[in-house]
């Protein structure tokens, strides 16, 4: 476990870049298809106008997901783009909510799992193809009533007409 003191990385401008494997984060691990990627981060530790830490930077990783239109599992990488403030109490979060992303960190010292895990479980992308191109499976209209479908009311409007005559 990686564990920061933010405030002393912000006043020295640090800058941190590292490859961890997938499961050094274990809830993105169960998330993402349990895939031994590598989980690519950048960070970058500054204080803002306020003196408040300002965390920022990428994080790159790929999820296994399903398609839900044409049912295949496909590995899609994505990337993150963090910058959170770190704050020290949950009054001071919610006086910045609305214009910046807040942690609190109550004790100066954060794990890399608290700074980023959350961040990328909520960027995990929803969609697994590209919306550009169609899927290589997508289900069309036709397809997705079978031919053997039971439909009881199909035949309504024809009795409906032969009742009146």
């Amino acid at each position: 476990m990686i564990v920061f003191c933010p405030s002393d990385c912000a006043r020295a401008n640090r800058k941190w870049q590292r490859s961890l494997l997938m499961p050094t984060f274990p809830r993105l691990y169960e998330a993402v298809g349990k895939l031994n990627e590598a989980i690519s981060v950048q960070l970058e530790f500054e204080l803002d106008e306020n003196d408040r830490v300002r965390v920022f930077g990428q994080i790159e990783t790929k999820a296994k997901l399903r398609c839900y239109a044409c049912s295949l599992e496909k590995e899609v990488p994505f990337t993150v783009n963090l910058d959170v403030r770190l704050v020290r109490s949950e009054r001071e979060a919610r006086e910045i909510f609305g214009e910046f992303d807040a942690i609190v960190v109550s004790d100066d010292k954060i794990t890399l799992q608290e700074l980023i895990e959350d961040d990328v479980l909520m960027n995990i992308p929803s969609r697994v193809c590209d919306d550009k191109q169609a899927c290589p499976r997508r289900h069309t209209d036709t397809e997705a009533i079978p031919p053997t479908t039971h439909r009881p009311f199909a035949n309504i409007g024809r009795l409906m007409k032969a009742s009146r005559s």
